[in-house]
């Protein structure tokens, strides 16, 4: 989470209207990490530069890697800031459940990441059941799912829906800063199961 909060503020920087440029080709291969795993992100020459004002696109020859590529710039060619908000929830969503963007090997329906997980994204009990299982034993549910959240507000099929990267990168920053405690919320949850206990026999 924090290298993804960190990427998040690298597009959201490069989204400032000052300089206000679409990095058009966002990807997980375009972060790099040092020894301390401090992300940087890479090939920022590609990056275009957009329009102010309410139109905020160019017109271009579509570029981009498949799996990643916002589904209005890939039909339309109309490139804007909210292709790169949904490239990033791509990316967020490889980090979480530790696969491809888009992996042949597998049975149609699972082929492309996204197509695959926007049906789960809308069944809160199959949520968690889309984590990396390396990590899964470290993941708390609750932070998980808040992650996943800004995974099905980034990948919205309507760019409109979208975020900005601003508000994407406040969202990312509190959960990777969040010191999530797993005895306290197995407490938590311990008694709330004993109060609806405690209410049944009352009524009883």
């Amino acid at each position: 989470m924090k290298i993804a909060a960190s990427a998040a503020r690298g597009l959201e920087y490069l989204h400032k209207e000052k300089s206000l440029e679409i990095y058009m080709d966002f990807k997980a291969s375009k972060i790099l990490l040092d020894k301390d795993y401090n992300p940087k992100i890479s090939e920022l020459e590609l990056a275009r530069e957009g329009s102010k004002g309410e139109k905020t696109h160019i017109y271009t020859r579509v570029m981009g890697t498949m799996g990643y590529v916002a589904p209005e710039y890939s039909t339309t060619g109309y490139l804007t800031l909210k292709c790169d908000v949904y490239s990033f929830g791509v990316v967020l969503l490889e980090l979480l459940t530790e696969r491809k963007t888009i992996d042949n090997t597998l049975p149609r329906p699972k082929r492309v990441l996204v197509s695959w997980a926007r049906s789960r994204l809308k069944d809160p009990k199959k949520e968690t059941t889309m984590n990396d299982p390396l990590i899964k034993e470290h993941c708390l549910d609750k932070g998980f799912c808040q992650a996943l959240a800004i995974v099905r507000n980034c990948c919205e099929e309507e760019s409109d829906k979208r975020p900005n990267m601003e508000g994407v990168a406040e969202a990312i920053s509190v959960i990777a800063t969040k010191n999530y405690n797993p005895q306290e919320d197995q407490d938590n949850t311990e008694s709330s199961r004993k109060r609806k206990r405690n209410k049944v026999v009352d009524r009883e």
